[in-house]
């Protein structure tokens, strides 16, 4: 039993932080949510292998 109210909180923690929040933060902001894990968007662009 304590593992699946683990789990079951886990899961309600994850829809918190990547559905609702996002969600709410759009309705009251007007704009566009991205949710990523990548803090530092320039740096890819210049360590691509392309370059």
């Amino acid at each position: 039993m304590p593992v699946s109210l683990w789990f079951a909180g886990v899961l309600v923690r994850i829809y918190l932080v990547m559905i609702a929040l996002p969600a709410k933060l759009a309705k009251e902001q007007g704009k566009a949510v991205v949710v990523s894990d990548q803090t530092d968007y320039g740096s890819t662009i210049l360590k691509s292998p392309l370059n």
